[in-house]
């Protein structure tokens, strides 16, 4: 049988065979790499930061790295499963699967799948926010007086704030908004 032709395995319609497997592990393969790796780099990053915000306070140091690998864990056993592709319908036949003789490119996407995408977001987007709070808590206790009172108009005077405090909440804020 040629590679790019798959015999369907019963109902779950998952292509069986050596090629098939081949594509199952290539996706996973590209899925942890491109968005697990990336998100990892970009958690060590903004926690770096933050670390460095908070005067290298070390268990703002821990709890962030607790998200993270939790984040990390979560997001990863997510990966694992969604790319198992267990019980989708066969996929339509698309220009990538004749091209690449993989018809897991461009698969439909099964209830289970939905679920796993929708964990996998509830925890990446909840880390992103927890960032972004501690950039914009830290940002607020340097604008207080003497008084306790927030004071915006200090940040019209710029040897008051810090620049490179200026550059992280900046940095976070668009990085979280993206």
């Amino acid at each position: 049988m040629p590679s790019h032709r798959h015999a369907r395995g019963g109902k779950t319609g998952r292509p069986v065979g050596r090629d098939s497997q081949f594509c199952r592990n290539f996706v996973r393969i590209i899925s942890i790499v491109g968005s697990k790796l990336s998100v990892l780099v970009i958690d060590v990053i903004c926690t770096m930061r933050i670390y460095a915000l908070y005067g290298r306070d070390r268990k703002v140091l821990w709890f962030l790295i607790f998200i993270s690998i939790a984040e990390s864990i979560i997001g990863l056993y997510c990966v694992i499963k969604v790319t198992d592709f267990a019980g989708i319908p066969p996929p339509p036949k698309s220009e990538l699967s004749k091209k690449f003789g993989c018809p897991m490119l461009g698969a439909p996407v099964s209830a289970d799948m939905k679920k796993w995408y929708i964990v996998t977001w509830v925890f990446s987007t909840g880390n992103a926010i927890v960032f972004f709070l501690f950039q914009v808590f830290r940002l607020n206790s340097s604008l207080k007086d003497g008084n306790g009172n927030v004071r915006f108009e200090y940040l019209k005077h710029k040897t008051f704030v810090s620049p490179i405090l200026v550059a992280f909440v900046k940095d976070g804020t668009l990085n979280f908004l993206m």
